[in-house]
């Protein structure tokens, strides 16, 4: 009994620490209409990633038309503050698709930040950085950097959502 009442204490700690070591991802499946087929979801993505990102073909890392799915690997500038700096920093991210007939998944997974040509490793839902992050950019800039992902990857997700739903292409 006294080894149980040691060991409780012990998996609490342990499932926290866990919980805040989760990576930053958003994900979701989106019903859009059971009539859209999966082959059209998927030339509807293409087209969306390609008026959305410098280079389709550049971001474009994995696309299967048959098994329904698309990876991206992509990435945005942003501003990488710290305590008396500024840096132009590059925030490097995984975007996966699949398709189904009237329905998609989406994946955004793999932040992870580079600045002068170096990178950390990637963004957690940790309240404090890991040593790497926190010796280079501080507590305020692991905060910062975690509000910039949260304020741009909503919106491009909400931007995807409207395109899908969309019949862009077939009235010209």
């Amino acid at each position: 009994m006294k080894h149980l009442l040691f060991l409780i204490p012990f998996l609490i700690t342990l499932t926290n620490v866990r919980a805040q070591d989760k990576v930053i991802s958003y994900t979701g499946i989106v019903t859009i209409d059971s009539t859209t087929s999966k082959d059209v979801l998927f030339s509807r993505a293409k087209r969306w990633v390609a008026e959305n990102f410098n280079s389709a073909q550049t971001v474009i890392q994995n696309e299967d038309k048959d098994a329904g799915n698309l990876i991206l690997k992509a990435g945005f500038p942003y501003i990488q503050v710290v305590p008396l700096s500024k840096f132009d920093a590059f925030m490097h991210y995984t975007f996966s698709l699949s398709f189904k007939d009237g329905k998609f998944k989406y994946d955004l997974t793999n932040f992870f930040p580079e600045c002068d040509n170096r990178s950390y490793p990637n963004m957690t839902e940790a309240p404090e950085p890991n040593k790497q992050f926190k010796d280079a950019f501080g507590k305020k800039g692991w905060a910062k950097t975690k509000e910039i992902i949260a304020e741009k990857m909503p919106k491009m997700v909400d931007s995807l959502i409207a395109y899908m739903k969309t019949d862009k292409g077939k009235d010209w």
